[in-house]
């Protein structure tokens, strides 16, 4: 499978840094419900009757506000920063793979007018970021994702009502089923776009190819009097 392969590409350790990852990332898809949770808590203490009674939970609630919200900067950063390296790991790795398989190519690969020297740099500027998207990123995403799901329905469950839990989890399919079709029209149209800016990309390297040929055959007078020059 493709995810084996790309898990074999990544660097030593990285395994581990992307366990440590997910822990982050579960952390962060819980700050939200958390900071919902905590919002409401300090909104309700206000309508108590008793004036101590409000101050102490406000207070409480307040600081714990302040607690999660001064996290969440922390947590974001170390998570982006662990699935960032291991990101880069990848991607050097992807890239050195793309260069020794284009190295081993016959010279008519390319002349196929698709492996233009502009459509195979666009290739690998776009795929490898895209296969780093998917393996780090992307598992992240579902990950925290998940989190937030699982823990707002705790809290729901927990402290709130659950008839809004139960409408939660029926409106929840619904939302991904449209989220889905959101996905499958943008990447549609982000295919039409890939496949325009390899058109692109093949266009420019042929120009920039085109010139070169015609500054090569006009530079025999320059070149002849440089010679000259050099060897009066």
């Amino acid at each position: 499978p493709l995810w084996r392969q790309l898990v074999r590409l990544q660097g030593r350790g990285d395994g581990r840094l992307m366990l440590v990852g997910l822990v982050f990332a579960v952390l962060e898809g819980m700050t939200i419900p958390a900071l919902g949770f905590i919002f409401t808590k300090t909104a309700t203490s206000l309508f108590k009757m008793d004036p101590d009674r409000v101050h102490d939970e406000t207070v409480f609630w307040g600081k714990a506000a302040l607690l999660v919200g001064a996290s969440y900067v922390p947590i974001m950063t170390i998570e982006l920063g662990i699935f960032g390296t291991v990101g880069e790991h990848l991607t050097r790795n992807l890239r050195a793979l793309a260069a020794r398989s284009l190295v081993k190519q016959e010279i008519g690969f390319f002349d196929d007018p698709n492996h233009s020297a502009g459509a195979l740099t666009l290739f690998r500027g776009e795929k490898v970021a895209l296969a780093q998207a998917v393996n780090g990123h992307r598992l992240a995403a579902t990950a925290r994702q998940l989190a937030t799901v699982l823990f707002s329905a705790y809290l729901i469950f927990t402290f709130g009502y659950w008839q809004l839990a139960a409408i939660m989890i029926v409106v929840l399919p619904l939302m991904g089923f449209s989220m889905s079709i959101l996905m499958v029209v943008f990447l549609g149209l982000k295919a039409d776009e890939g496949n325009k800016a390899a058109n692109v990309g093949s266009l420019i390297g042929e120009v920039v190819l085109g010139v070169r040929t015609v500054a090569s055959l006009g530079a025999e007078r320059r070149l002849l009097a440089d010679f000259e020059a050099a060897t009066d």
